[in-house]
């Protein structure tokens, strides 16, 4: 006798070929969902990351963003053997200007500094707010005697300020800068730049000379 074959129910297969399909979108649904709660949790990581390295009233890049890339910027000129040069501004007088004109004046004034800052660099270079009525701009590709080049833009940006074509300022503005280059011209000097915080030290020390300067002016 030869041996009998087992009946096979279509009806079971249909369910079982419908329940495959079944879990299979099932699974389709949860993966695309997971895969966009995944996304929206990176979009709001990636939004929540730059608000951090973000100055509210300027929109440039704050504090913290500022130290993050002056070290990077170190860090890649010595690996590279590219020199850049970092110049810091600050407003003149500004604690009158603030006494005078309010607050409201004064974050207007701040804004427009923050204005003229992204018109007037490359787009290579990185403009921060470092605090109070203190700018920073990082430029990247500095030529080792690019001094002139760094003071012509600085003069553009110092001129752009002072010539007060935003008319919502209560009163006219100044500012004055101080610049740095690493590495410097005497890389034997013993008070050559040895670190970012030596490098920002130095472009303070230029910064204080063009205040005593007389202000409005640029000290290198």
């Amino acid at each position: 006798m030869g041996t009998k074959k087992p009946k096979i129910d279509t009806n079971e297969l249909e369910k079982l070929a419908e329940a495959c399909e079944k879990a299979k979108e099932e699974y389709h649904k949860a993966f695309v969902a997971s895969r966009t709660a995944s996304y929206e949790l990176e979009k709001k990581y990636e939004a929540a990351k730059e608000e951090s390295l973000t100055d509210e009233l300027t929109g440039l890049g704050n504090f913290r963003y500022f130290k993050d890339r002056l070290a990077e910027e170190f860090e890649r000129s010595n690996r590279y053997e590219r020199p850049f040069s970092i110049v810091i501004g600050d407003l003149d007088n500004f604690k009158d200007y603030n006494t005078k004109h309010k607050y409201a004046g004064g974050n207007k004034a701040l804004e427009y500094v923050g204005n003229v800052l992204r018109k007037t660099v490359r787009r290579i270079d990185i403009p921060c707010r470092y605090g109070g009525e203190e700018f920073v701009i990082i430029l990247p590709d500095t030529p080792r005697n690019g001094n002139p080049d760094v003071i012509r833009m600085v003069n553009r940006i110092r001129t752009s300020i002072g010539q007060q074509k935003n008319s919502e300022l209560p009163a006219s503005i100044t500012m004055s800068f101080g610049i740095a280059t690493y590495p410097g011209k005497n890389e034997i000097d013993p008070n050559a730049i040895i670190s970012p915080e030596a490098m920002f030290n130095r472009a303070d020390e230029a910064l204080n000379y063009a205040k005593m300067m007389g202000k409005n002016a640029i000290g290198y």
